[in-house]
């Protein structure tokens, strides 16, 4: 047993409690952090539309739309791998993508519950 043995138990209780107070402290950021970054994941996996016109896509710089265009990547992961595709750039195409998504309504039907 070296001289420096006997200080050990004394420096790794408090380190210990430090730990465990940190941990309790920030339990509920980290749970939600960690539930932010598993949205984030499984949105990098979302499709963009195949045939997305990235020129009609408001929000992107042009420089974004060449290399968009170029690449035509088929997921966000993919237009987040391409070198000058913004964070802001991705958040649009997210947008752009859900929305090209949605089922289409059909606003010329009139829909009316009194027999005529």
């Amino acid at each position: 047993q070296s001289p420096g043995d006997a200080c050990v138990p004394q420096l790794v209780e408090p380190v210990a409690r430090q730990t465990v107070e940190v941990s309790l402290k920030y339990a509920d950021y980290l749970e939600w952090q960690t539930a932010r970054i598993a949205l984030a994941e499984r949105r990098q996996l979302r499709p963009l539309p195949a045939d997305i016109d990235f020129t009609r896509v408001k929000g992107l710089s042009s420089e974004e739309v060449e290399k968009l265009s170029a690449t035509r990547p088929a997921t966000l992961a993919e237009a987040a791998a391409i070198p000058g595709i913004t964070p802001n750039a991705l958040e649009v195409l997210m947008l752009a993508s859900a929305k090209a998504l949605q089922p289409v309504k059909d606003v010329g039907q009139v829909v009316s519950s009194h027999a005529p």
